[in-house]
């Protein structure tokens, strides 16, 4: 189990260079973390997609961690995240501690083969 920040990818024979806030690994699962000061639009949840998509297996979860302002609604963003199979965390809904038991559940998850 490891947990790593601001890790940057580089694809081979690619000119791409893509950065995940968070990647972690629990057991045999992988899961990669963006995180966004605002209400993040349909481009993030594409982009995130296709990164757990690359990097990952059926035992990858992309997160979309983000604290949007106060009237941010995020109901379009929620539906496309379920319809790619991204997790959408709302900042908003969490203090501290709720965020960290959050993350162990899903960690769990992971490390038990379900998303």
């Amino acid at each position: 189990d490891d947990v790593q920040l601001s890790c940057v990818v580089k694809w081979e024979n690619d000119k791409i260079i893509n950065e995940l806030d968070v990647t972690a690994t629990a057991g045999m699962g992988l899961m990669i973390v963006s995180c966004k000061t605002c209400a993040p639009d349909i481009k993030a949840v594409a982009e995130l997609n296709v990164l757990g998509d690359r990097l990952g297996s059926a035992h990858t979860q992309a997160v979309l961690l983000c604290l949007p302002k106060a009237n941010e609604k995020l109901d379009n963003i929620r539906a496309r995240c379920d319809e790619m199979g991204v997790k959408l965390v709302d900042l908003r809904q969490f203090d501290r501690e709720g965020l960290r038991a959050h993350f162990a559940r899903e960690g769990e998850k992971l490390r038990v083969g379900r998303k």
